[in-house]
């Protein structure tokens, strides 16, 4: 699949799948070791063009519509009135038709021919902005949208504020029932604290490294098993049913389940009521894109080195957070939890440049604070 995403225009690529889902750690020696006979590239360096694009399978498209439809059933969203925020997504006209197969009146906004590099982690400012704005003048319920490639969605509520990626897939996972929960280490601490769980495995970033756990996670009894990233990609590892219609498990990112789950639960309330259930916890997550390629590995360098590691740590963050380093974890980069319940990762991006930083804390205004100093301190030298 060639396909645009996240990343902002001079750092896409292609992904790669089998028929039975993504490509897994486990799969990357074969195709490294693959010699493929094909067209040379021209003298120039060019790559060889293709004639023509293949035509569009109608029938791929047709199930994958069915598939959400036949779930929640027709006419279930009648009467809502939601925004869907298209951009260059490649669900952009998909996320709108399965919208009106369920009954929804729909307000297509905001297309646009070229890549629009939309972060579900680190909303940018002018889509916190173009949501507030949409959701007054069209008076919309919801706006749903998604990333470029269409695998982590983003849902906004009648006044336009987008949910924090991590709290809409984990109320997916508590609509659809869902008992065990793979997640990667940079994923919220509310997971555990919201008690609504029977148990939580921890991983390395990286889809495939949550689809490995949660292969590796079978149910016990009749408990469900899915899997989520902190960047709201939604993975379901067992088969579900729901008022009679079976959905079989999927595991890959799935933006859509985790879009019309939320709606749905939120009928008889809010989007922001249902949020009103889960702990208060407020993270930050944004990246430094100004790094010199060499200087997130140096900086990692730095801090994964094993020798007196905490309490070097300890001397840096321990000030910034107002008290003592008490967890340091290092499965992805380096995660440090403080007594007073602030969470700090920091680790390099596994896909460009830049560091990816995470703060969590109890407040808001905490959560934005200790996140800027912990990021004045990655700008600086060790």
């Amino acid at each position: 699949m060639v396909t645009g995403s996240q990343m902002p225009e001079d750092r896409n690529g292609t992904k790669l799948y089998c028929p039975e889902g993504e490509i897994l750690q486990e799969d990357e020696p074969g195709i490294r070791d693959q010699v493929l006979a094909g067209q040379a590239w021209g003298d120039a360096g060019s790559p060889p063009r293709l004639a023509a694009l293949p035509a569009p399978i109608a029938a791929a498209r047709a199930d994958y519509v069915s598939r959400y439809i036949d779930l929640f059933g027709q006419g279930t969203l009648r009467g809502m009135r939601v925004g869907v925020y298209q951009h260059s997504a490649v669900s952009l006209n998909i996320l709108a038709e399965i919208f009106g197969g369920l009954g929804a009146e729909v307000a297509p906004i905001g297309c646009s021919e070229t890549l629009t590099p939309v972060d579900t982690e680190a909303i940018r400012p002018v889509d916190a902005a173009l949501a507030r704005q949409l959701a007054a003048e069209h008076a919309l319920r919801a706006i749903a949208s998604t990333d470029g490639d269409s695998d982590r969605p983003i849902v906004a509520d009648k006044k336009g504020e987008w949910l924090r990626s991590e709290v809409l897939v984990m109320l997916c996972a508590r609509e659809l029932g869902m008992k065990i929960v793979v997640t990667q280490v940079s994923s919220k601490s509310m997971v555990e604290s919201c008690g609504i769980f029977e148990r939580i495995v921890r991983t390395s970033i990286g889809s495939p490294h949550v689809i490995k756990a949660m292969n590796a996670a079978p149910a016990e009894g009749d408990a469900k098993v899915c899997g989520y990233e902190a960047n709201s990609g939604f993975l379901l590892g067992s088969g579900l049913e729901r008022g009679g219609v079976g959905l079989s498990a999927l595991p890959t990112p799935d933006a859509v389940l985790s879009i019309f789950s939320v709606l749905l639960a939120s009928e008889a309330a809010s989007i922001s009521g249902s949020v009103d259930g889960l702990p208060r916890v407020f993270a930050l997550n944004n990246r430094n894109s100004n790094f010199a390629v060499a200087r997130p590995d140096a900086l990692m360098n730095w801090m994964l080195q094993d020798k007196a590691r905490d309490g070097r740590l300890g001397a840096v963050f321990a000030p910034i957070a107002g008290a003592e380093l008490t967890r340091v974890d290092v499965t992805d980069g380096v995660w440090m939890t403080l007594g007073n319940g602030r969470v700090i990762h920091l680790r390099a991006s596994g896909n460009a440049p830049p560091m990816r930083r995470y703060a969590e804390a109890k407040c808001s205004g905490v959560a934005r604070k200790f996140g800027a100093m912990s990021l004045a301190f990655v700008a600086d030298d060790c």
